[in-house]
This record gives structure tokens, sequence and C-alpha cells, in this order.
């Protein structure tokens, strides 16, 4: 197993190198690097990562916004205050706090889920050199243990359809080939719960065949990546911008 190192997001997201989230947008070069917006989902899954991973720093990146009546003047001074004081945590709601605490602890709860995320380390960096095309890569687990890495979803539908179908939407089997890639890892493994109650949890592994589709596109990416650095194309579209190309419908459509 590689080398793993911790740093926070900032120092991250600095770092100019192939993440698995820049590859999945390839196919549009010109909106690959647009940062993400965070989605109510995405911050969700953000709060349930840190309360699960690393309850210690919670209290410590996180306040419950107090019941104030911001119409008054009375109200709108004590919530300056409050925010002032504040300046350095991510304000949230009670309702997100509760949520995001029952979700942690149903995977507290959860046998499988529990043991995987225990006697490891959270939030650990891999850097790397790739070795088909010499770029500089880079990936963040949620989870490394041993040589194994843990990755932490939350998701609507934790069942093996539902999820299986999260993987191919969301390119989870390229996170799990560009990951192992990069930090020699064995093995990486899916801890899923839902965000909804009774926020039932679900561990997967990929099979052979799905980690072999994986590799193909991460392999595939990883060329495009080369090209579009070597010939500075990051301006480019879906489509060669020198033709008019042709469309045609969905499958769907009869």
């Amino acid at each position: 197993m590689n080398k793993h190192i911790k740093m926070t997001d900032e120092e991250y997201f600095a770092i100019e190198a192939a993440s698995c989230s820049l590859l999945k947008r390839l196919d549009c070069p010109a909106k690959a690097k647009i940062p993400f917006k965070p989605t109510p989902s995405m911050q969700l899954g953000t709060l349930v990562h840190c309360a699960v991973l690393e309850p210690d720093s919670f209290d410590v990146r996180y306040v419950v916004a107090p019941t104030i009546n911001k119409r008054t003047k009375a109200g709108k001074e004590e919530w300056a205050a409050f925010v002032e004081s504040n300046d350095d945590k991510t304000v949230i709601t009670e309702d997100e706090y509760n949520l995001c605490h029952m979700i942690a602890q149903s995977v507290k709860s959860h046998p499988a889920a529990s043991d995987m995320l225990c006697g490891g380390d959270a939030e650990r960096v891999f850097l790397w050199n790739d070795e088909s095309t010499g770029e500089r890569c880079k990936s963040k687990a949620d989870y490394v243990k041993g040589n194994i890495i843990i990755d932490l979803k939350t998701a609507q539908d934790s069942s093996p359809a539902g999820f299986a179908r999260a993987c191919a939407n969301f390119g989870y089997h390229m996170q799990d080939a560009h990951y192992t890639n990069g930090s020699g890892c064995e093995r990486f493994i899916f801890v899923v719960v839902e965000t909804s109650f009774p926020f039932v949890v679900s561990v997967y592994e990929l099979d052979e065949e799905a980690k072999a589709i994986g590799k193909m596109k991460v392999a595939d990416a990883m060329c495009k990546y080369a090209d579009i650095r070597m010939f500075g194309a990051w301006n480019d579209g879906y489509v060669d911008k020198h033709t008019i190309a042709k469309l045609s419908l969905p499958a769907w459509v009869s």
C-alpha cells in the first residue's frame, strides 16, 4: 500500500492533479474544472461524514443556530453577534444536527459497518503518478484500514438494486478503480446509509466485472486528461467545435 497523508480540504483542492471527480466530468472539459456547488443532499452527506468518521471535530466545525426572531432589531443584533462569535464554523439547523446524528448512530450500530470503520485512519490523501500517462493524480479516501479503503455514502436507496444504479449513475465504479490504483489497497468497500428513517445501512464490494469496467473507464479518462493537458483543450465542449454533429433521438423514443 502507498503512503497516505492527512491534509485539509483547502490543501487538497489546491493540488493540481487528476481527481476522480475531474475524470468523471471530462465529457465536457469546459465544465470539468468548475467547482461543484453542494446540493442539500451533499451537505447532509458532509455532516454525516464528520459525525461518523471524525466525531471529535464536529463541534469544532459546526454550530447549531439558536432560535432567534431575526425580524426584530434585538433579534438581528443577537444573530449578528452569534455569527461573529462563530465565524470559523458552519452554522446548521437543529433539524440538520438531529438528522445527521441519527444517521451516524445507525451506521455505528451496524455490525459490519462499525467493524470496517474502526482501527483505521479517516480522511487520508494519496498522491501518485499514473503509470500509463505519467500524469499527477490524487484521491482523498474517507477511511483507510490496513489495505482496505472504506467509502461512506449517503443514499435514498441502499438496496442492492438501488445502489447498483447509483454506482452506474455517479461513477462509483470509477472511484473504486482510481482510489485503488493510487493507494495500492487491495479492497474498496462501500458503507451505504439511507437518509430517511429507519436509516437502513448496507455494506457492499463491487464484483470483478464492475471493477474491470471501472478500471477501463479510468484508463480511458486518464488518456483523455493527458491529451487535454497536452493540447490545452480545457475550453472544449461536448462535440468537436469544428463540426456539426449528427444527433439521434434516445433509444426509448418510438
